[in-house]
This record gives C-alpha cells, structure tokens and sequence, in this order.
C-alpha cells in the first residue's frame, strides 16, 4: 500500500509538534522530524505548556499531532485554534478524540467523577465527541481528510500504535 507521505500528500518531515505525546510513537517520530512535545505536566515532554495557549510563533510547526486530548480541554475551541495558529500553511495535523455517536455532548456543570464517568467515558473527560467535530476543525480554519488507519502507516506500525475503538485517521489540514 501506498501511504500518504509517498503520495506527497503529507509532509513526512519537518518540524513537528507532538501534544501530550504518547511514548510508542515518540521514537518513530523523531525519526523523520525536528520533534518538539508540549504536554501541560512537567515531566512529559519537551516544552510545558497549555494547549489553549502555545508559547510558538504564529506557522512554525509543518505537521501537529493532538491524540486523545481535547476531551480533557475545558475550551476545545481556544486549543484548535491554537493548534491552527501554530501550523503552516498548508502543513497538517492529525486531531484524534474519542468519538461516540454524530453529537458531541458536554455539561460543565457535572463536576462528579463517577457522573463525567457515565457520560463522557472517563472522570477526566468533560465532553463525549460525535462525528460533528468536523464543524470545529473547519471552524478553527482546518479542511479535513478521513481516513482508514492503513492509509497512515505500515502495518508493523499500526499494530504497535493502534487503539481499536479508532477505525479512520481524520488528517486536517491548516488552509488559512
């Protein structure tokens, strides 16, 4: 198979930015990139920061990859827009969240763990995604491309990265 760097469809170099970075892809990454992480606790990366407020310039970055962190971030929207600004023109990020039904819901007024349990899968969440997310990636001035995982990378991999409640990649790209 083809995969989307050989197509010259994404950048498989650069400069990268990895937010809360998952061990297993950080080695893989730093392979191809010039390879920054932020996380918001000390201690796990590279810069600490918070995502609703990067401490880059406006463009820096060819390529962000953002896994399972905005369901944690109180103002998503603040943090797309922030990952957005920090992205070339025509660079691309990969933007995964949990994603349950069409609808995101969220309530900030349930504070309980056991509640934000129930409803948005773990006491850390404060939203459960739906498809509509879609809606925030462009508003945030991102076009976005889904794709099935095996479009992203080799088999090998795949099998050390992936997390099976995730059958598409959404690639977004920064148009503005």
């Amino acid at each position: 198979m083809v995969h989307l760097w050989e197509k010259n469809k994404i950048s498989s170099s650069g400069r990268l930015l990895h937010v809360a970075p998952e061990n297993c892809l950080q080695q893989e990454l730093r392979k191809s990139f010039e390879y920054v992480s932020v996380n918001i606790e000390a201690g796990f990366c590279m810069v600490q920061a918070d995502v609703t407020a990067l401490p880059f310039p406006d463009g820096v970055f060819d390529a962000v990859i953002c896994n399972h962190v905005l369901e944690h971030i109180r103002d998503d929207r603040k943090a797309l827009g922030e990952l957005q600004r920090v992205l070339r023109r025509n660079g691309w990020a990969s933007i995964q969240v949990p994603m349950e039904s069409q609808t995101t819901h969220k309530d900030p007024s349930i504070i309980d763990a056991d509640a934000r349990t129930l409803l948005f899968g773990q006491p850390d969440h404060v939203r459960q995604y739906g498809t509509d997310i879609l809606l925030r990636l462009n508003d945030a001035g991102f076009s976005t491309t889904v794709l099935r995982k095996e479009e992203l990378l080799p088999p090998d991999l795949l099998a050390q990265v992936s997390v099976e409640c995730e059958r598409e990649v959404w690639i977004s790209t920064r148009e503005r």
